[in-house]
């Protein structure tokens, strides 16, 4: 008898052991997700601004400011992305015991004899470790987005906006007053380099945490 009440004793210390891993993911999804959307409410605005303001002025604006705004626009569509794909989860578990068929009955069996109570703590045991192992690649993949996002957003938007409006002053002292090259191809030369360069951010990223 007190063998069986030291093997429920440890049985219960791996659970409680599982159960507080559960709760550290419970814990590091509110984090993540309110930190998505904080810079959610950032970069949502800051995306419909700048595109409206572009397709307002349009070629009204200089080619070098133009091309800035546009790459920066695309940048912070990915950020926005990013960030939005980090809310929520395909699947969280919660490590609870439930039966198949949802009948109290089927609850209760397992607690007619010190057998299959046994068995009931092996199931509980067996369940709560799956949960704990498949948050954890939910936490994983979340986190992974995050990361992503942040880089897009703060390495990103930063680096295609100065790069962005370099090549295209640079394109159009070197070449275009040349060779009679327009504004257009101006625009998206410094357009596609400085997204380009954003892009370099994102696969960087993107590498180190997946290997993470």
């Amino acid at each position: 008898m007190a063998e069986r009440d030291e093997v429920r004793e440890r049985t219960q210390h791996i659970l409680e052991d599982l159960r507080r891993g559960l709760e550290f993911h419970a814990s590091s999804f509110r984090e993540i997700d309110e930190k998505a959307k904080y810079w959610l409410t950032v970069g949502v605005p800051s995306l419909i601004g700048l595109s409206g303001y572009a397709f307002q002025k349009g070629f009204s604006l200089s080619p070098y400011l133009l091309s800035l705004i546009i790459a920066v626009v695309i940048c912070l569509f990915a950020a926005v992305y990013f960030f939005a794909a980090t809310i929520g989860s395909s699947s969280i578990s919660a490590g609870i015991l439930l039966p198949e068929d949802q009948k109290a009955e089927s609850c209760l069996y397992y607690s007619q004899s010190d057998e299959t109570w046994g068995q009931y703590e092996t199931l509980r045991v067996g369940n709560t470790l799956s949960a704990l192992l498949s948050n954890e690649r939910q936490n994983k993949r979340k986190g992974s987005r995050l990361q992503v996002a942040e880089a897009l957003l703060f390495r990103g938007v930063p680096t295609a906006a100065c790069v962005a409006a370099s090549c295209a002053a640079l394109i159009d002292v070197c070449v275009a007053h040349g060779r009679g090259i327009g504004p257009t191809a101006v625009i998206a030369t410094g357009i596609a380099v400085g997204t380009g360069t954003a892009a370099a951010f994102w696969i960087a990223t993107h590498r180190r945490t997946s290997k993470a």
